[in-house]
C-alpha cells in the first residue's frame, strides 16, 4: 500500500474496530432480551469458529511485491525464525525500537489502573453498573474521534503524538482516582466526560505508532514485526493487570489509579524531550532490510 494510504487505512480500521465495540453491546443486549443469555454466547462463540475457518484459508506461502517493484519469496518458517527476523529489524531502527519501548509501557501502566476500574467505582456510593457502561462507550467513541481525526489530518511526528497521548492519558487516569469521593452526581457527569478523553487520548498514542511501523517496515516482514510488538504489547499488559492487582489490594485502588497516571505522565514527557533526537534518526527500511538476507 503506497504511504500516502497509510494513516487513512490504519484510522479507518480503528474507526470500524470501536465502531463494533459500540454497536456489539447493543446487538449483545437485543439478544438477551429476545432469546436468552445462552444464546449470546452460542453466536459469540460461532463467530470465533467462523474467523478461524477464515484464517485457516490464508495462504502460508506466495511472494510480495513492493511498492518500488521488487518481490520476494516467502515460505513457512518457524515462529522463533520469524520472531527473529522481525525483532532484528526493530532494534536496527532507532525510531522503531524507542517507539516499541514506549508503547509497551504505555500498555504496562494503562493496565495497571484499567484493570481496576471495577474496583474503583465500588467506592461510589451510588450503583456503579450503569456507570460502568456509560465509560465503556464513552472510551470506545473517544477512539473514534481519534480515528476520524487522523483521517482527515497528517501526523507530523509519530513520536510527539504518542507522547502527548501518554500524558494526556496519564492525566485522566490521575483525575478519576481523585475524583472518585466526590458526590456521586458529579462523578456519573464527569466520568463519562473523562472516558471520551482517555479513548481519544490512547487512540492519539496507538495509531500514530501503527502507522509509523507501517511505512518504516518492508511489505515483506510486515507479519514478523508487528508479530514481535505483538508479544511485546502481550506481555506488557499480562504484567500491568498483575502488579495492578497487587498495587491495588496493598496500596489501594485511588493510590493504583494515581500510580498509573503519574507513570503515563512521566514515560510521555521523558520521550518528548528525546523527540527530537530520535525523528532525526532516519533510516531506508529496504537498506535495513538487505543486511537481513
Amino acid at each position: 500500500m503506497p504511504n500516502e494510504f497509510m494513516q487513512p487505512a490504519v484510522a479507518t480500521r480503528e474507526l470500524v474496530n470501536n465502531g463494533a465495540k459500540i454497536v456489539g453491546p447493543i446487538i449483545s443486549g437485543a439478544i438477551v432480551s429476545f432469546i436468552g443469555i445462552k444464546w449470546a454466547f452460542y453466536l459469540d462463540s460461532l463467530t470465533f469458529i467462523l474467523s478461524a475457518l477464515f484464517l485457516s484459508w490464508v495462504p502460508g506461502a506466495g511472494t510480495v511485491r513492493t511498492n518500488q517493484g521488487k518481490t520476494y519469496t516467502f515460505k513457512r518458517q518457524s515462529f522463533m525464525q520469524q520472531f527473529k527476523e522481525g525483532f532484528r529489524f526493530i532494534i536496527q531502527s532507532p525510531r522503531l525500537l524507542a517507539g516499541l519501548l514506549v508503547f509497551c509501557f504505555v500498555f504496562f501502566a494503562l493496565q495497571i489502573a484499567d484493570s481496576q476500574i471495577v474496583i474503583l467505582l465500588r467506592e461510589l456510593d451510588g450503583d456503579p453498573t450503569n456507570l460502568l457502561g456509560w465509560i465503556m462507550a464513552a472510551s470506545g467513541t473517544g477512539v473514534i474521534c481519534a480515528s476520524l481525526l487522523l483521517n482527515k489530518k497528517e501526523i507530523k511526528s509519530y513520536l510527539t503524538s504518542l507522547c502527548f497521548g501518554s500524558m494526556e492519558l496519564g492525566s485522566v487516569l490521575a483525575l478519576e482516582g481523585t475524583l472518585i469521593h466526590s458526590p456521586y452526581l458529579l462523578v456519573a457527569i464527569l466520568y463519562p466526560l473523562t472516558g471520551i478523553i482517555a479513548g481519544f487520548s490512547f487512540g492519539m498514542a496507538m495509531m500514530p505508532f501503527d502507522i509509523m511501523v507501517q511505512k518504516m517496515t518492508p511489505q515483506h516482514l510486515t507479519g514478523r514485526v508487528f508479530g514481535v510488538i505483538g508479544s511485546f504489547v502481550t506481555t506488557s499488559t499480562l504484567l500491568g493487570l498483575a502488579c495492578g492487582g497487587l498495587i491495588s489490594q496493598y496500596l489501594g485502588v485511588v493510590f493504583t489509579f494515581i500510580l498509573s497516571g503519574s507513570l503515563l505522565v512521566m514515560c510521555g514527557m521523558i520521550v518528548y524531550s528525546f523527540r527530537r533526537r530520535l525523528d532525526g534518526v532516519k533510516k531506508d527500511a529496504e537498506s535495513i532490510t538487505g543486511t537481513l538476507h
